[in-house]
């Protein structure tokens, strides 16, 4: 289920110019820092990381789960994702 973000988001349209450039600035580092991870050390932690650059985000309020259920929710995602890009790249 897809959350309603612009509930947390009223503080946007208060925000001067300067303030949005400097979370704009925050959100880009973090993001690029991410996708400049290796491989092999990506992690579900990378995204605690960008959820905190979130108005609501607090550490109590993260969702943390046992690892041997993270690391199934992990496996079941890459075999969705490999279905997926396997149905893209089937001719239509």
């Amino acid at each position: 289920m897809r959350r309603k973000s612009r509930k947390h988001d009223p503080d946007v349209a208060a925000m001067s110019l300067a303030k949005l450039r400097n979370e704009l600035m925050k959100f880009r580092r973090e993001t690029r820092r991410i996708r400049d991870t290796s491989d092999n050390a990506r992690c579900w932690m990378n995204v605690e990381r960008l959820c905190a650059l979130l108005p609501e985000y607090t550490p109590e309020n993260y969702m943390r789960l046992p690892e041997g259920i993270l690391l199934a929710n992990c496996k079941r995602y890459i075999r969705q994702e490999k279905r997926r890009l396997k149905k893209d790249a089937s001719p239509r």
